[in-house]
């Protein structure tokens, strides 16, 4: 029963971590429109991801998945609720032959403009109804079920 402990205290800190990221987005931290400036996809990988097969160009560590996506710095800038402007650089998964959204919403901390964030609530909503669920499902009964079907102590 010791992984399975483990599992369930992991599982307990994930939600708890997950609604006090729900609720710091909401009451503290402010959501801004952010303008992409600038991206280490140029013109030239897109026109190449264009023209050929796409399933020739998985070349170098920035492929991703079914070989449609590809990783890529961005550059955004937003102004804060002060008129500040400030510059962010984030990774992002891009469609290959496309150019990066020209905006995006981020959820920066007023108090420190420069620390922001691109998981809004609804994300974390996601992530502690679905560490809740296993949690619960864990608690009320699916350890009886593991149990059952793990190797019989010696």
């Amino acid at each position: 029963m010791g992984p399975l402990f483990a599992l369930i205290i992991v599982l307990a800190l994930l939600v708890q971590y997950a609604a006090w990221m729900i609720w710091r987005n909401l009451m503290i931290w402010s959501p801004v429109v952010a303008r992409l400036t600038g991206s280490d996809y140029r013109e030239a990988e897109q026109n190449f991801d264009s023209i050929f097969d796409l399933s020739a160009t998985n070349i170098g560590s920035n492929n991703v998945g079914l070989d449609f996506e590809r990783i890529t710095e961005c550059c955004f800038r937003y102004e804060d609720h002060n008129g500040k402007t400030h510059m962010v650089e984030l990774t992002r998964i891009t469609r290959r032959a496309h150019s990066p959204e020209a905006c995006m919403v981020l959820w920066y901390d007023p108090q420190n403009p420069e620390k922001c964030t691109r998981w809004s609530p609804g994300i974390w909503l996601i992530v502690l109804l679905a560490s809740s669920g296993v949690l619960a499902w864990l608690l009320l009964g699916g350890m009886q079920v593991l149990a059952a079907l793990s190797l019989p102590a010696r």
